[in-house]
């Protein structure tokens, strides 16, 4: 039996029975624009759509990033919006960012009325409709991802997204932690759709980082089994995306 071509559909185009359609990535991407920008147009628009309240809005992500940059604030987009860059652009109901340590306060004072409190991981704002969550870079994985991260634009903005290495850095641990079931299955998706589309972005050197970033953060028994399961998951995904050769190589275990 021949080899079936793997080829992409362009405008027109028919395949024979002996070529296989291969979707990519940027067929997601609203026409003329990147995956940032893609996510938060998403986002704009599904309110609209559903004739209701907006989730995002565009000029409230770009008021924001401006303020950020006016203001010499180091930050890095993580969460739903980084993913459209990197994976697939979908609605998310707000924008993630990574701040470094000593620019909180700071960055806390430029958006004082707009302050809604916090949790115990991140600073919550309401930008008129628009919700912002501010993490601190107070951890190592996490000031690596703000040091490392990558150049984009939201239209004439230029701002700054975490890279691939670093999502799965902060998502792989999250699904580890998560007490909500479901919400974790929604980490594994996002995590399983950042190998999928990002792959070729991860070196062998990346996945070594990834290993023992999650693995470190494991103080107790308990959160080193766990943590250890999380990259089980990520090696058995790589397994189902035909990529073996990237499997991290989990250490021995002392259980019998």
């Amino acid at each position: 039996m021949k080899d079936k071509k793997k080829n992409v559909l362009k405008d027109g185009d028919t395949f024979s029975d002996e070529q296989t359609y291969v979707e990519t990535r940027e067929e997601y991407l609203i026409r003329g624009r990147n995956g940032l920008e893609s996510a938060v147009l998403i986002s704009d628009r599904l309110g609209n759509f559903w004739g209701g309240r907006k989730i995002m809005e565009w000029d409230k992500v770009k008021f924001i990033l401006e303020t950020l940059n006016q203001n010499g604030i180091k930050y890095a987009i993580i969460g739903g919006i980084a993913m459209g860059q990197h994976a697939l652009p979908r609605a998310t109901h707000d924008l993630d960012i990574l701040v470094a340590k000593k620019d909180l306060e700071k960055g806390r004072k430029l958006f004082t009325e707009y302050y809604k409190g916090r949790t115990t991981v991140v600073q919550i704002y309401d930008i008129e409709g628009t919700r912002l969550d501010v993490l601190p870079a107070n951890l190592r994985h996490r000031r690596a991802a703000l040091n490392d991260a990558k150049e984009s634009n939201v239209e004439e903005i230029t701002t700054r997204v975490v890279s691939v290495r670093d999502l799965l850095v902060l998502k792989l641990p999250a699904i580890a932690d998560r007490k909500d079931q479901i919400k974790a299955l929604r980490d594994k998706a996002d995590a399983a759709e950042l190998l999928e589309y990002g792959i070729e972005l991860l070196s062998k050197d990346d996945i070594e980082y990834i290993g023992r970033a999650v693995l470190g953060m494991g103080y107790t028994k308990e959160d080193v089994k766990k943590y250890r399961g999380a990259m089980q998951w990520f090696n058995e995904t790589l397994d189902l995306l035909d990529k073996s050769e990237l499997k991290y190589p989990l250490p021995e275990t002392d259980e019998n």
